[in-house]
């Protein structure tokens, strides 16, 4: 029930007193770089953290699927799409193979690559089927297939998960599909 505001404000100072205790941690510098950018605190730190990140530890997928979401923010998705690839290469046997999936997905989307987002997204839900993110894509992408029963059945999958969710809901700026939207699906 905190102010958005204020709990963006509240991460990025715990991820910034986390960093001053460990300065020399990859992972913890990969993870700030996300809470920079998921809290739109500062874009330039969270690539540089990212850098620091895969140049500290270049064996692991957290860092250099927060380089390809800072290169996202930055605009630079050619270079977005082959960091992701790098972390999906490293990571493929790992638990978590799912989120490099998905970031190799909307990597791709980003690109206008949709049939190798649709690709990435269709692995990351087989992975996880609970993981709303790539039923977003899929849903999204089917739409801009043309293919409107695939994109039903996708919308009941989210609906189990989201009841009330509408195709609709993805273009809303409160949804959490913006990197949809600036692909041009949602």
């Amino acid at each position: 029930d905190l102010d958005p505001g204020y709990q963006a404000d509240l991460a990025a100072n715990l991820a910034r007193r986390a960093l001053q205790e460990e300065p020399e941690n990859a992972a913890l510098k990969a993870a700030a770089s996300h809470v920079f950018l998921l809290t739109g605190q500062d874009f330039l730190a969270a690539g540089e953290l990212a850098r620091d990140a895969t140049a500290l530890n270049p064996a692991n997928p957290l860092a250099w699927a927060s380089r390809a979401n800072a290169e996202i923010a930055a605009g630079q998705i050619e270079a977005s799409v082959g960091f992701s690839r790098r972390a999906l290469q490293i990571g493929r046997f790992s638990r978590s193979r799912h989120w490099w999936e998905m970031q190799a997905g909307v990597s791709a989307a980003l690109a206008g690559n949709f049939e190798e987002a649709r690709v990435h997204s269709r692995m990351a839900h087989s992975l996880v089927p609970s993981f709303r993110p790539p039923l977003r894509y899929l849903a999204a992408l089917e739409h801009q297939r043309g293919d409107g029963d695939a994109m039903e059945q996708l919308v009941e999958k989210i609906r189990d998960l989201e009841p009330g969710f509408e195709i609709k809901d993805l273009a809303e700026p409160e949804y959490p599909s913006g990197n949809l939207r600036r692909a041009g699906l949602a």
